[in-house]
């Protein structure tokens, strides 16, 4: 009688374990597929590509511009220096004042004996002097030879009353404006005193400094820029020096700047775009999408969403823009930002 029933019981818990079995299975398999390894950003850069921003290669004009500074001066610029001790008995000008050339300046009474009034009575005796001997030759009275040692006493002393004139008298050497007065009236100076300085303003030169390895890109006639201002003066490279200097191994290029409203004043420092290298229709790319590796420089390049590694050559740079002067034609899509991620063949996704 208890055997059936005991078997009964056997087979009801048998089916009970298998169906927790089968439970405990289907629990199983849904905790692993929740837990399946999530895709890698490498996974989803093969999967859609690589993200990037491209810019198009284009046609444009560029400049190659070396930034430069220097003292602005006037196109002439002189300072006059006393040439005899004494004591300046008078100041014909003042600050500001518009000269002409050969105008009296100063006057200079001089410490020493000798001045302008017996340099002029040394002169005129030295002229009288010709003017008897020379007729005393025409009428054979003379050799040539006395005249030509009276004509030489002759020379000398015009030569000393002219230097004198203008050691006593200070004279202006060109026509400019005064713009800077070092002394005044009674005031006693030496030689070489400084005295006054004279300037052309209508044209202003400013000398500058390059250095060994620079110069060599500078020429005359190349077109510079600065501002004064609220105003942008165009100028132009007029001189570059041959030599250099062999203690700091630069040299000096001087540019100058039209000057009509007169806004550039001597002592101010103007710095200045000087263009070295201009090029019209040639192939530019942004500097950012040039990569250099050693000597090497190259792009990445798009086609059929892929990049392409492309080595390039440069030429000329003009602003934050290369000129490329192979590896590139117009119109190619070039890598702007993502290269550092990409390969040659890399899949890409060009983002906005």
């Amino acid at each position: 009688m208890n055997k059936p029933f005991q078997w009964g019981q056997s087979l009801m818990s048998a089916i009970i374990l298998s169906m927790l079995l089968m439970l405990f299975s289907l629990i199983t398999g849904c905790s692993q597929r929740d837990e399946a390894v999530p895709e890698t950003m490498e996974m989803i850069q093969q999967r859609e590509g690589v993200p990037v921003t491209v810019v198009a290669a284009r046609l444009d004009t560029l400049e190659a511009v070396e930034l430069v500074g220097g003292i602005a001066q006037g196109y002439n610029q002189a300072t006059l220096n006393s040439a005899i001790p004494g004591r300046i008995s008078s100041v014909n000008i003042k600050l500001g004042d518009r000269i002409t050339a050969n105008r009296s300046i100063m006057t200079i009474v001089p410490d020493m004996a000798q001045n302008f009034d017996l340099a002029s009575k040394q002169y005129e005796d030295a002229k009288k002097n010709r003017e008897r001997v020379t007729a005393i030759v025409e009428q054979g009275g003379a050799s040539q030879q006395v005249l030509d040692k009276v004509e030489l006493g002759y020379l000398a002393a015009k030569e000393g009353m002219e230097a004198m004139r203008k050691s006593q008298f200070v004279l202006a050497p060109f026509t400019g404006v005064v713009v800077a007065l070092h002394q005044n009236r009674n005031d006693i100076v030496g030689m070489g005193t400084p005295l006054v300085e004279i300037a052309t303003l209508e044209k202003i030169r400013v000398p500058v400094n390059v250095s060994d390895a620079l110069v060599h890109r500078f020429s005359e006639g190349q077109k510079a820029v600065t501002v004064v201002g609220r105003d942008t003066v165009t100028g132009e490279v007029e001189k570059v020096a041959i030599a250099g200097s062999s203690s700091t191994l630069s040299f000096t290029v001087e540019i100058v700047f039209p000057n009509p409203g007169l806004i550039i004043r001597p002592g101010m420092y103007l710095p200045s775009r000087v263009i070295v290298k201009r090029k019209e229709g040639v192939v530019v790319l942004p500097m950012d999408a040039v990569i250099s590796q050693g000597v090497n420089r190259y792009v990445y390049i798009i086609d059929n969403n892929a990049a392409a590694k492309v080595p390039v050559e440069i030429g000329i740079r003009g602003g934050e823009y290369y000129e490329i002067t192979s590896g590139v034609q117009q119109g190619d899509q070039v890598v702007l930002t993502g290269a550092s991620l990409l390969q040659d063949g890399s899949k890409v996704k060009i983002v906005l």
